[in-house]
């Protein structure tokens, strides 16, 4: 192998690859990213047996071949050079990396065992635009549960349709029990059977599609996920199991509203945050006939804040207490200058959404004090 590329494609799709290695294998192969030098362009896969990645880049092969490379002294090293041009040649097992300035051998391996990322046959399609599916799965993704005790809830569940309107919407939801974000927009999708994929991977793919452009293709089957775009692949399997009907537990009634300014709200939470302690728990009042919204917190070894908003208030005085993170993070995909919140009482969950936009919708459950 022997071929020359600018450093920034080469060291972007690395970044992107090294997510999808497998440090802990002991087969170092697949610690190891695959470099493939042909034709005019280098392809470069990953894959962890469990996800895998693969893309290319521009480059002028003199040289065609294969090997592969340890994906953590590459990304130290490229995070170094500062030369706009890199080369790169395979000699005696080694890969000799030189720029203008500099030149450094790293070992490769046998790449004979290397895997191909697998195909799915017959499997169901969508299509999306890839800006719209990375900011879509953003507002959601944060709600998954981190832990893998219970598969089902630290996945983002993908559905399409519903008994009344099917195949022209399609949603995507999170949750850890204690809180649920769902971000439902239309499509030009027929309905689909719904899949779960998984929260791990989830992070990674945003973080493949936020540097692509254009529509990204995603076929799955019962338990894989493909994603196709020109410039890249990208594949999964996918979590088995049911997501909870959480339907049921959106409320529809609401006891009291309250509307305000987003940045004031989320301004004051912040500050109320440095006392919030351990738990991080604030405490918030609406009190309806001044249309006066509070928000209080204190510390035994730190002290206490309190901060009043001015703000719409309909309905009952409510008091309530949240965990302040919790907040801020369905707080956050929200895109419009107003937020409103809407109580169903001290003991039942808030539900918070844009008020002229319903198509994001975020339930955080209440501590108990």
């Amino acid at each position: 192998m022997e071929l020359s590329c600018f450093k920034t494609h080469f060291q972007k799709s690395i970044q992107l690859a090294e997510r999808q290695t497998n440090q802990r294998n002991a087969n170092p192969v697949l610690n190891g990213i695959f470099l493939k030098a042909e034709k005019n362009h280098l392809l470069i896969r990953s894959t962890d047996l469990y996800s895998g990645f693969e893309t290319k880049i521009p480059a002028q092969v003199k040289k065609e071949g294969t090997l592969v490379i340890q994906a953590k002294p590459i990304i130290s090293l490229l995070s170094s050079v500062n030369d706009e041009k890199i080369f790169l040649e395979s000699k005696n097992n080694n890969i000799n990396l030189t720029t203008k300035n500099t030149s450094t051998t790293i070992k490769a391996y046998d790449q004979e065992d290397f895997p191909k990322l697998p195909k799915i046959k017959n499997g169901q399609k969508l299509v999306f635009n890839a800006e719209k599916l990375f900011s879509n799965m953003k507002s959601v993704i944060f709600a998954a549960s981190e832990s893998d005790i219970k598969p089902e809830i630290s996945s983002v569940f993908f559905s399409s349709g519903s008994k009344n309107n099917p195949g022209s919407f399609f949603k995507m939801a999170a949750t850890d029990s204690f809180r649920l974000a769902e971000k439902s927009f239309d499509s030009k999708t027929e309905k689909i059977d719904s899949f779960l994929f998984p929260g791990k991977s989830a992070l990674d793919f945003i973080k493949i599609i936020e540097n692509f452009e254009g529509d990204v293709e995603l076929e799955f089957d019962r338990q894989h996920l493909f994603a196709l775009h020109p410039s890249f692949s990208y594949f999964t399997r996918l979590i088995e199991g049911n997501f909870p009907d959480y339907e049921q537990i959106i409320p529809s009634a609401f006891s009291t509203e309250v509307t305000l300014n987003k940045k004031e709200l989320t301004d004051n939470l912040k500050l109320a945050g440095v006392f919030s302690g351990r738990l991080k728990e604030v405490k918030l009042r609406a009190y309806a006939g001044d249309n006066i919204f509070e928000i209080t917190t204190s510390d035994s070894e730190l002290g206490e804040h309190n901060g009043q908003l001015k703000a719409q208030i309909t309905g009952e005085n409510l008091e309530a207490s949240f965990n302040q993170r919790y907040l801020l993070e369905g707080l956050e995909p929200v895109n419009s200058e107003d937020v409103i919140l809407r109580f169903s009482g001290a003991s039942k969950p808030l539900l918070i959404q844009n008020p002229r936009d319903v198509s994001y919708l975020y339930l955080v459950m209440p501590m108990k004090s």
